[in-house]
């Protein structure tokens, strides 16, 4: 064998062992599948085909350090843009920061593993790392999930109760659940500080893993663990979503019929320009002041037809304020629905899996390895939803991208200026 096979041999089997022990840790720390068995038998033996797992092995390789670099990039602009323009006076903007700053600290953590398995920096296997890696990791995911069901359940009030939205959902209160929520992950996750540890594997290397001695307690927090961040969030993420896609179904079908069939539509005052009044002031105060002025002019009207237009104007005013909350804040409930949406579309694979392990552990039986390979691409997708949300905020939000766009102008003219001196 000549050096260059050699070294092309050697270099294989480096990458191997590599993404074996990055799976190998990837699983145990969030869904608890033992890894399969590969002594006496190929290293793609779990996946049946080499052709899926050099598949498997391009993406660990190549797409977590994508998806970690690209996605703590996107989620400091997410923070910029919501704390930075006039987004920070919209209380959802503090949930999607907030967010924006738990998806980060999820991909420093993933980054941790993945640079020390791959570039040889064994800071993840050393006590007091691997503990505070662990811990950033299972605080960032709780924190990411109920901070996306914090932001639906505003997002359900407004488009439910939408004369309650004006005292609800407010910038303080938003504050206030961000931060008591935030409180409540540390909190939670703080045993993982107790039962982690760097523990020596089977073939006496030392490595981050629980500690063997807290298994039973560790499988009743697994399973409290998948109640709270699995089961009871996705209740209602579901439940929410479609009453706000069937709201929202709603309010068009109705804004259509009176747009087609409103009389005052050729008035002084039409019902066009009255609700882009009322959507431009976000509550509900706006639409009192305007009852409040209409009424004085009837007051001091004399003419029967001034008194009957005002009459009109009234009338409409009383007729669509239940609705106006609804209408300013359309846009931003659908990109947060398409937000939530896509939370679940990208973690509900990885979900199932993990719910398939718990009652295969349950009835004793460990799982198959085919499970193994398909966990894996769908640990991808898991992944991915911690970096993919400046891309939805971009596509689905006309005033989000607008922000960033003014933010790119001004960066391009300070530069221009900076090089013209």
């Amino acid at each position: 064998m000549s050096s260059e096979e050699q070294l092309l041999a050697s270099f294989n089997s480096s990458i191997q062992k590599i993404v074996s022990v990055l799976y190998a840790r990837l699983r145990n720390r969030t869904v608890k599948v033992r890894a399969p068995p590969t002594t006496a038998k190929p290293f793609y033996e779990p996946c049946y085909s080499t052709v899926l797992f050099e598949i498997l092995d391009f993406l660990h390789v190549y797409y977590i350090p994508f998806i970690v670099v690209v996605g703590i990039c996107f989620n400091a602009l997410n923070v910029y843009v919501f704390l930075k323009t006039h987004l920070k006076h919209r209380s959802s903007s503090y949930y999607l920061a907030a967010l924006a700053v738990s998806d980060s600290g999820f991909l420093v953590s993933l980054g941790m593993i993945w640079f020390g398995d791959s570039i040889g920096v064994q800071t993840f296997n050393r006590s007091g790392w691997c503990q505070l890696v662990i811990y950033l990791s299972s605080t960032s995911s709780f924190l990411s999930v109920w901070l996306t069901v914090g932001f639906t359940i505003e997002r359900f009030i407004a488009v439910q109760y939408p004369l309650k939205r004006p005292h609800v959902c407010t910038v303080a209160r938003a504050k206030i659940v961000v931060l008591g929520l935030a409180i409540l992950s540390l909190a939670l996750n703080s045993y993982v500080l107790v039962i982690a540890g760097v523990v020596e594997n089977e073939h006496g290397a030392d490595t981050c893993d629980m500690r063997a001695e807290y298994g039973e307690l560790l499988s009743k927090i697994t399973l409290a663990d998948s109640l709270i961040t699995l089961a009871i969030p996705s209740v209602l993420l579901v439940f929410m979503n479609v009453l706000i896609t069937r709201k929202l179904i709603g309010f068009n079908h109705r804004f259509h019929v009176d747009n087609q069939h409103d009389p005052s539509t050729g008035n002084a005052v039409s019902s066009d320009n009255l609700r882009r009044h009322l959507s431009s002031q976000h509550s509900l105060h706006s639409a009192k002041t305007i009852s409040s002025r209409l009424t004085s002019n009837t007051n001091r009207s004399t003419g029967s037809t001034e008194a009957s237009q005002t009459s009109r104007e009234l009338r409409f005013v009383s007729q669509n304020v239940a609705t106006t909350g609804t209408h300013c804040q359309r846009s931003i409930t659908k990109m947060l629905l398409v937000i939530s949406s896509t939370f679940l579309l990208l973690n509900m694979p990885s979900y199932v899996f993990r719910l398939y392990t718990i009652v295969q552990s349950l009835w004793g039986q460990p799982a198959p390895p085919p499970m193994w390979c398909l966990q894996q691409f769908c640990m991808l997708l898991y992944y991915t939803n911690f970096g993919i949300n400046f891309i939805l905020y971009s596509l689905c939000g006309s005033t989000f991208r607008r922000c960033v766009l003014q933010i790119v102008r001004r960066k391009i003219c300070l530069l221009s200026k900076c090089f013209s001196k």
